[in-house]
């Protein structure tokens, strides 16, 4: 084990012990070096070790592969950027007729469609189970109009998966082998149980207070028909590098001029700080004036993180079994980025400061299907209060209480572990759902939130959102 190697186990495991979590692997590419380290269980209950070819649940994460997939189908010719996703996919008929007659396969791959976010609603185990999400993604009222704002939106990326579907002539599952795996020379992806159950697979975990112990997530795999959004999809952490170093060196797997436009801003976020928004499929950030693409993941009980620095030819990808994993990316990120590269990543305290005035009509209720989020502004701190809707598929999930970092006029991060929230998680859409929103008429403005207020400070209503 040279020295890398062994600081790298090192890291991971010091890291890993100090937050007492179950298990986690990482994967990290220097030049054209990959070092790889694993430490903890994957299985509380059975206590099987962690290794480097262990498989963990990929999360959203795997938006970047589906996205990767549709631009390798538009270098064959068989997708068009501009195309119209009506022309793509022949079950999109919504409501909307402005998103049926200009929402283009672009917009899902910047999440700018202002279709519907999320729904979670299953539909089956069967080979046609993405399709079957089309008629409700048809029946769920559209959030703003075809390429006003970024709204992160899992049915945009459903939307893509069933494009991809259409086009290839395959299903989900088998896309992803014939359009990812396989051209890459990966025999660990998984989509499916059945699929985990060949690998040295880790499971998801919640902790249980009253016995101070770590318990299996009852609910390992999410919905297949939530596929290409992340419901399912995993793999090494090995095998996220491989990915990013597919854009990185180009070839024959993508381009250089595709994977470099993938990497270029293409819709700017609402709010200011390191995320400057996304490119086709990736989350572009600065870093300090360092150029650093991200994405990042999370299933039932896991989170996973893939960090890329184009400028040094450098990346990480770290998979964890525990909901709470980003503490353990905090602690690991910054040893290895401060050893292994140039880049720092901007934590919450390197923000600009605000007075808590400055974002007092963001106050109120915001819910969708999915969540019901409540910002809350006393005299001396303002928090974000997240709870499951009522009737989500997170229903029976504990509230999570988040501080407010105010950043300007009517927007803010959130403050947790001392960085910035800038990820779309779901615990953290509060960045673009909840900020920078007029109260007070019933105009949604260009910075409109992406969730209707149930109530707030200024307005009992609901506002028109386009």
């Amino acid at each position: 084990m040279n020295g890398t190697q062994a600081r790298l186990q090192e890291i991971l495991q010091d890291c890993l012990a100090k937050r007492g979590m179950p298990g986690a692997s990482i994967a990290m590419l220097i030049g054209d070096e990959t070092y790889a380290a694993a430490a903890g269980v994957t299985n509380a209950h059975t206590r099987t070790p962690c290794s480097t070819q262990t498989v963990f649940p990929f999360g959203s994460v795997t938006k970047t592969i589906t996205s990767t997939i549709a631009l390798r189908l538009i270098e064959a010719g068989e997708l068009r950027l501009d195309a119209l996703v009506r022309d793509l996919v022949p079950e999109y008929r919504p409501i909307s007729q402005i998103h049926y007659d200009q929402v283009q396969l672009r917009h899902l791959l910047t999440h700018s469609s202002g279709v519907s976010p999320t729904l979670f609603i299953d539909t089956g185990r069967n080979p046609d189970a993405l399709a079957r999400q089309m008629s409700i993604i048809n029946a769920a009222p559209a959030y703003h109009a075809p390429g006003a704002m970024l709204c992160y939106s899992n049915n945009g990326m459903l939307l893509l998966g069933r494009a991809i579907e259409v086009a290839t002539k395959l299903d989900w599952d088998q896309a992803v082998q014939e359009w990812f795996a396989r051209p890459l020379g990966l025999d660990t992806i998984v989509t499916r149980p059945e699929q985990a159950l060949r690998q040295h697979a880790a499971v998801g975990h919640v902790y249980d207070p009253a016995s101070a112990q770590w318990r299996v997530e009852p609910m390992p795999f999410m919905f297949p028909g939530h596929g290409p959004a992340g419901s399912t999809m995993g793999g090494r952490a090995s095998d996220l590098i491989a990915l990013a170093r597919a854009y990185l060196d180009g070839g024959a797997f993508i381009s250089k001029e595709v994977a470099e436009l993938a990497w270029t801003l293409q819709q700017p976020t609402l709010t200011p700080g390191a995320l400057l928004g996304w490119g086709l499929g990736w989350q572009v950030n600065d870093w300090r004036g360092q150029r650093v693409i991200s994405h990042d993941g999370a299933t039932f009980g896991t989170k996973a993180f893939l960090r890329v620095v184009p400028g040094e030819h450098f990346a990480f990808a770290l998979l964890v079994n525990a909901p709470s994993g980003i503490a353990l990316y905090d602690d690991v990120s910054h040893l290895i980025l401060n050893e292994f590269t140039k880049v720092y990543e901007p934590r919450a305290r390197d923000m600009p400061v605000a007075a808590l005035d400055s974002i007092s009509r963001c106050a109120g209720v915001y819910e969708d299907t999915l969540l019901r989020q409540e910002v809350e502004i006393t005299r001396d701190r303002a928090q974000l209060r997240v709870q499951p809707s009522g009737g989500s598929a997170l229903h029976g999930a504990k509230a999570s209480v988040f501080d407010i970092h105010p950043c300007g006029e009517d927007s803010f991060l959130l403050r947790a572990l001392l960085r910035c929230f800038t990820h779309p998680q779901a615990i953290s859409r509060a960045i673009w759902c909840a900020s920078s929103r007029s109260r007070e008429t019933r105009t949604a403005p260009a910075n409109c939130s992406a969730m209707a207020p149930i109530s707030t400070a200024a307005s009992e209503h609901e506002l028109d959102l386009c």
